[in-house]
């Protein structure tokens, strides 16, 4: 077209120029888009891609004689794949056909970048597996044979306590988490042995999968052995608990017979026989074995909150009733002296013999001040 132009002008032709000159603007423009885009895409074409395909390489040959497996990533057909794309983006470039490659380039940019980033996760995975390995299998190790060394533990624990079912059923759905654990175990050595190489970021998700499973079965094991030391504790408990309240009961017995008040034993005697009865309960069932410490349990509580509500009320009276008894002694000595203060003295000494003892004390300290007024 611009040979044509430059003829037309040595023949002024000037028409034909001039007939021309609309292709030739499109042309410029044409031009300038042109060279608006190529340096950009030159450089991703030649430079920035090439970079990257090269880097892409020398990474993937270290992951691979690092032994560490990339295959679900990678494979050498996806660098040629990368490599026929950019010639292919060259060619057309070379040929100025720039539309849409831009992000044809930036899209091969991006997954080797994704890739890269892979190799980077897949690095990292074999790290955190290389320090978990050992001990989570240590762990499973330990589970299955502190849970060999509970069973066979337990007829003997039988013969001295009386485990609730639902404490057996615990030890149940222990073994079938040890069995859950075992198959698990097993198929993880199959993924690490297998010929084919399984990549270090599923081996690590198996092992923290083996690694929360194994930590399931010791808490349940730690649960199950506190709650074995806790029957020895209860029955150690109980008879701690028999000694105190024996030496509480017969102190309380004492107080009933230093009052010699019949309201004391109507009130209290038949309620420190139900304690007596409930302490004798607990000595038997402490020493016939399998040890019930669920019927040990019942009695202890009844005692803690029913027995100690007894003693407790018991020392409340007969320390009312000494204050009672002082006070009814000294209003005594000059009871006879006023009639009015004598009849007031009489009816808190029967106060006290039908053990009101507080009213008693109470009516006892009017008199003293009805007898002030009278003196």
């Amino acid at each position: 077209m611009f040979q044509e132009i430059s003829d037309y002008i040595e023949q002024a032709n000037y028409e034909d120029v001039n007939a021309l000159l609309p292709r030739v603007n499109k042309a410029i423009e044409e031009l300038a888009k042109v060279n608006a885009v190529m340096p950009k895409l030159c450089r991703l074409a030649t430079k920035t891609v090439p970079q990257k395909i090269g880097d892409l390489k020398l990474a993937y040959r270290r992951m691979l004689n690092d032994n560490c497996p990339v295959g679900h990533l990678i494979s050498d057909q996806t660098v040629s794949h990368f490599e026929d794309e950019l010639a292919n983006i060259v060619t057309s470039l070379r040929g100025f056909m720039y539309k849409h490659k831009e992000s044809e380039l930036n899209n091969i940019a991006n997954k080797i970048d994704t890739l890269m980033k892979g190799f980077e996760n897949e690095k990292a995975a074999r790290s955190e597996f290389d320090a978990k390995y050992e001990k989570v299998r240590y762990e499973i190790s330990f589970v299955e044979k502190d849970f060999i060394k509970l069973c066979n533990s337990l007829p003997r624990i039988k013969q001295c306590y009386t485990i609730a079912e639902e404490k057996m059923q615990e030890v149940t759905n222990i073994q079938n988490l040890i069995n859950k654990l075992g198959v698990a175990k097993r198929s993880f050595d199959n993924l690490l042995h297998n010929g084919s190489k399984t990549p270090y970021s599923v081996l690590l998700a198996r092992i923290n999968e083996l690694n929360v499973e194994c930590a399931e079965i010791k808490t349940a094991l730690s649960n199950f052995r506190v709650y074995i030391s806790s029957l020895k504790d209860d029955v150690e408990y109980a008879h701690q608990l028999v000694a105190d309240y024996f030496y509480q009961l017969k102190r309380a017995e004492k107080m009933i017979h230093d009052s010699a008040l019949n309201i004391f034993h109507e009130k209290y005697d038949t309620k420190i026989d139900e304690i007596y009865a409930a302490l004798e309960t607990i000595s038997k069932a402490t020493k016939n074995t399998p040890i019930n410490t669920v019927k040990i349990s019942d009695m202890v509580n009844f005692i803690r909150f029913d027995g100690d509500s007894v003693l407790n009320q018991i020392n409340q009276d007969y320390e009312m009733m000494q204050l009672a008894e002082s006070a009814l002694t000294f209003s005594n000595r000059g009871r006879h002296q006023y009639e009015e203060i004598n009849t007031i003295h009489k009816e808190n000494e029967k106060l006290f013999v039908a053990g009101e003892f507080e009213k008693a004390y109470l009516g006892t300290l009017k008199a003293h001040q009805k007898d002030g007024k009278v003196n």
